[in-house]
């Protein structure tokens, strides 16, 4: 999802476009030559022999690249009473030709918490990534562990909402324990204001204790802790000392067996786990890795 663009002004060029996508998206990946992706042979032969567009004007020394955007709304999923979202979303045209995957999770919400719906806390594509991140979680991955989903939306799309939306779906199944990383411990108040918004208000919002020995005696709730604070004592010279780590201050708390929410909101500062230069690897992207290898049975 995205802004709105440009659109190629001819509709056959534009019908053309998207037949070729439609075909890459569909080709089997071990059949696509990636240092030849458009299967031409001539493709260098053409570049060299070129002629110069140097003076040929800006027509000649630029590539058209207008990007389409369509309208997005849910395909696939039907909720009953289900507002619109209350600003226009867009995706890339390129998506818009891949369907979405069926829709076999029934949303708790709707049924138990139907005030939620009807009220629009949630629209409907709020309501569809609660849906699809609960349908992806069902699942494993080879290794055993739980598998996980990616939230990519742009900006507008209320993403502290959808994360607070999917605590309640999860709250309603049950699980108590749940886990919210973040940029700044500011943040936590808005993480309580979201669950709020979305009908949460008897579930306990709170951080790690200053104290890395500290044992937290919540049964219940959302733990809210940042990148940096979960990482501490994650590098190879605090183990080396033995310094206490708050990664397994928070292990502990989940306890044995959890199963709730892992949330890793702005996940990008857990960047460079595996950098390309040697001792580029960040303490977050560690912290980030090690916690989920501890939980497995988290949904991330």
């Amino acid at each position: 999802m995205g802004q709105t663009s440009g659109k190629l002004d001819d509709a056959a060029a534009q019908k053309r476009m998207m037949e070729v996508q439609r075909q890459y998206v569909n080709v089997r990946m071990e059949a696509v030559d990636f240092e030849n992706p458009t299967g031409a042979d001539d493709d260098k032969e053409e570049e060299e022999d070129a002629p110069d567009a140097a003076g040929a004007g800006d027509a000649a020394q630029t590539v058209e690249e207008d990007v389409t955007y369509e309208r997005y709304k849910p395909a696939k999923l039907v909720v009953k009473h289900a507002r619109p979202h209350p600003s226009h979303a867009v995706e890339n045209g390129t998506l818009a030709t891949v369907a979405p995957p069926d829709v076999t999770y029934k949303l708790r919400i709707e049924t138990e918490r139907p005030e939620v719906v009807r009220e629009g806390r949630l629209s409907d594509l709020q309501l569809e990534f609660v849906t699809y991140a609960c349908q992806r979680h069902e699942g494993d991955l080879a290794s055993g562990a739980r598998r996980g989903f990616f939230l990519g939306d742009g900006a507008g799309m209320g993403k502290g909402r959808q994360l607070a939306g999917l605590i309640l779906e999860n709250l309603l199944a049950g699980r108590r324990k749940h886990v919210w990383v973040t940029t700044c411990i500011d943040l936590k108040d808005d993480a309580a204001r979201d669950l709020r918004d979305v009908g949460v208000d008897d579930v306990d919002v709170f951080a790690l204790p200053t104290d890395p020995r500290a044992a937290m005696t919540q049964e219940a709730g959302v733990l809210v802790c940042t990148y940096s604070g979960m990482s501490k004592g994650c590098s190879a010279a605090a183990t080396a000392r033995g310094t206490a780590g708050r990664l397994e201050q928070l292990v502990r708390w989940c306890g044995d067996g959890f199963d709730g929410c892992l949330l890793f909101d702005e996940s990008h500062c857990a960047k460079n786990l595996l950098p390309e230069v040697k001792g580029g690897q960040t303490n977050a992207g560690r912290a980030v890795f090690e916690i989920q290898r501890r939980l497995p049975r988290a949904r991330v």
